[in-house]
C-alpha cells in the first residue's frame, strides 16, 4: 500500500487539487494567513490553486510554527511548498535578490533551509517545492519558521509516513467533527463547565469588549441551547472561575463590567464566591474571597473551594496566594502558593489532585505565555513540576478537561494574541503529553467539553475581537 500523507493547505481551506485533498490550514501557532488577490497562475505547477494561499509571519522578521501529529516514531519524508506571491508578483511589491530572507527547521536540529530566497531560486509566481528527511520520536513533527529578512512563509506542507505505515487516531478523540446549529450569540471568553449531561455557560464578552450578562445551557443530546437569565446583580462577567462538584457549580473572583481602555484598570475586581444550583435555576453568595482576584483557577474538592493565583485589581500583577475554603465550616485558609504565579491557566482535577496548566505572565500589559504546568497535593501541602505543555499558551479554560484519565486542553492563545487549532492531552501517570488531531479551525477562549460520549466545541473566536457562534460535535470512537 502506498505509504499515508498528511497534507495541509497552508493559510487556505480544504481543496482537493491534483486528485488530492488537502486540509485546511492547522496545526500552527502564530503567523497569519494571506492571499495576493491579483496573482491568479503559479508557474511550475500544474497545481496553481495550492500557492495562491500561505502562512506568514505578522512582523518582519517575525515568526511562526507548525506542530503536526503523527502517530508513530520513524523517519519522515517532508515536502515544502513555496512561491513568491507578494516580492515582485502582480498586485504586490518591488522584487528583487534579497527581498524576503528565511530559514526553516524541522525537529529543533540544525537548519536544514538557510537563508532561503525564493526571488533569487525562481523568481516570483513560481513554484518551488523543498523536500527534506526527518526522524521523529516524540508524537509530533515540529517545523519552526524565522526571517532575517522581511517574513518566513509557506504555501503547502506534506507530510510522508514510512512505507507501509498509516497513522492511528487516538481512540478517545475524534477524527471528525459535525457542525451543529449556531448558538444564539457570538461569545468570547465565558466560563463553562458540564454537570448532569449539560454545558453551563456564565459571561464573556462580545466583538466589543463589552460584557455579556447571560448565561446559558447547551445540551448535546438535543442540540438545544437554554437562555437561563442573566447573573446576579454586581456578579463579575468575565475572567471567573469556575468549578462544580456534581451536583452545585460555583463561580468565584473575576473581573466586571465592560472594558474600558482609557480607565485604570480596565475592570473591576470581584471577590464574590457564588453557588448556582442548575437544578432550580437560583443563585447565592456562598462567602467572599479573602482578596479579590480575577483570571485565577477555582477547583471544588472534598467539601472545599481551591481559589489559586490570578490578578489582583489592575489585571497585571501576577500574585500565587492559594486561598482553600472550607464548605463544612466556612472559614479561609492559606496553602502553599503556585510555584510560577500566572493568570489565564488551565486547571484539572484528578484523583483529589489539582493540576495547573499554561497561562500567561502579565494579562493587559505583557501577556507573556507560559508552557509549564505543576500538580498540587493537598494531603502533603506541595506542588509538583511536572513535564512542559508542547507550546505555550493560554486562554484555553473553558476547552480544558478531563477524559479517560487523561487532561486534555484543546486550542488556545499563542504569542501575539493568536489562536491555535493544536489539542493537547497529558497523561498523569506518565507525565507525558500527546498531540491530537486539531480543533476544525484555530480558536481561543473557546468552550471545548466532553459531554457523555460526545465532544462539543462552541463560541470563542480566533481573533479576541471575533467572537463565532459556531457550534461542532464529535463522538468518541
Amino acid at each position: 500500500a502506498d505509504p499515508e500523507v498528511v497534507r495541509i493547505n497552508a493559510g487556505g481551506p480544504q481543496m482537493t487539487v491534483g486528485g488530492m485533498v488537502w486540509a485546511a490550514d492547522r496545526s500552527f501557532s502564530g503567523g497569519k494567513a494571506y492571499s495576493n488577490p491579483k496573482v491568479t497562475a503559479i508557474a511550475g505547477t500544474v497545481n496553481d490553486a495550492l500557492y495562491l494561499t500561505e502562512r506568514s509571519a505578522t512582523t518582519n522578521r517575525g515568526a511562526f510554527n507548525y506542530t503536526i501529529p503523527v502517530s508513530q516514531s520513524g523517519t519522515f519524508t517532508v515536502r515544502l511548498h513555496f512561491a513568491e506571491i507578494w516580492h515582485g508578483a502582480t498586485g504586490g511589491g518591488p522584487g528583487g535578490v534579497g527581498k524576503r530572507v528565511f530559514d526553516v527547521n524541522l525537529e529543533g536540529g540544525p537548519v536544514e533551509l538557510d537563508d532561503l530566497d525564493l526571488f533569487a531560486e525562481v523568481g516570483a509566481m513560481t513554484a518551488t517545492v523543498k523536500t527534506l528527511s526527518q526522524t521523529v520520536t516524540d508524537g509530533a513533527l515540529t517545523l519552526d519558521f524565522t526571517a532575517s529578512v522581511d517574513q518566513p512563509k509557506i504555501s503547502a506542507i506534506e507530510v510522508v509516513y514510512p512505507t507501509g505505515t498509516t497513522p492511528q487516531p487516538a481512540g478517545w478523540w475524534p477524527e471528525t467533527w459535525s457542525e451543529q446549529p449556531d448558538a444564539p450569540t457570538a461569545i468570547f471568553e465565558t466560563a463553562a463547565t458540564t454537570v448532569g449531561g449539560k454545558i453551563y455557560r456564565f459571561g464573556g464578552f462580545d466583538g466589543n469588549f463589552d460584557v455579556i450578562r447571560g448565561y446559558s445551557s447547551y445540551e448535546p443530546a438535543t442540540g438545544t441551547w437554554v437562555d437561563l437569565g442573566n447573573l446576579p446583580e454586581g456578579a463579575a462577567e468575565s475572567h471567573q472561575g469556575i468549578s462544580n462538584d456534581g451536583r452545585f457549580i460555583y463561580l468565584g473572583g473575576g473581573f466586571r463590567g465592560d472594558i474600558d481602555v482609557n480607565h485604570n484598570p480596565t475592570q473591576e475586581v470581584s471577590d464574590r464566591v457564588y453557588r448556582y444550583d442548575p437544578q432550580n435555576n437560583s443563585w447565592m453568595i456562598l462567602t467572599h474571597l479573602p482578596q479579590a482576584r480575577g483570571a485565577g483557577v477555582l477547583e471544588a474538592s472534598a467539601g472545599k473551594l481551591h481559589y489559586i493565583s490570578g490578578n489582583p485589581a489592575d489585571r497585571v500583577t501576577n500574585v500565587g496566594d492559594h486561598f482553600v475554603y472550607n464548605m463544612s465550616t466556612g472559614a479561609w485558609a492559606t496553602a502553599a502558593p503556585l510555584p510560577n504565579p500566572k493568570d489565564h491557566m488551565s486547571s484539572a482535577l484528578i484523583a483529589g489532585k489539582i493540576y495547573i496548566l499554561g497561562g500567561e505572565h502579565g494579562h493587559d500589559v505583557h501577556h507573556v505565555q507560559q508552557k509549564d504546568a505543576h500538580v498540587y497535593d493537598p494531603g502533603t501541602d506541595k506542588w509538583t513540576k511536572l513535564a512542559d505543555l508542547p507550546t505555550a499558551k493560554s486562554h484555553l479554560e473553558a476547552a480544558t478537561f478531563v477524559s479517560d484519565g487523561r487532561i486534555v486542553m484543546a486550542g488556545g492563545q499563542v504569542d501575539d494574541f493568536q489562536p491555535t487549532g493544536q489539542v493537547t492531552a497529558y497523561n498523569p501517570t506518565q507525565n507525558s503529553w500527546s498531540l491530537l488531531s486539531p480543533l476544525p479551525v484555530p480558536l481561543q477562549g473557546a468552550i471545548v467539553q466532553r459531554v457523555g460520549n460526545q465532544f462539543v466545541i462552541a463560541l470563542g473566536g480566533e481573533q479576541t475581537y471575533q467572537p463565532r457562534k459556531k457550534v461542532w460535535t464529535g463522538t468518541a470512537p
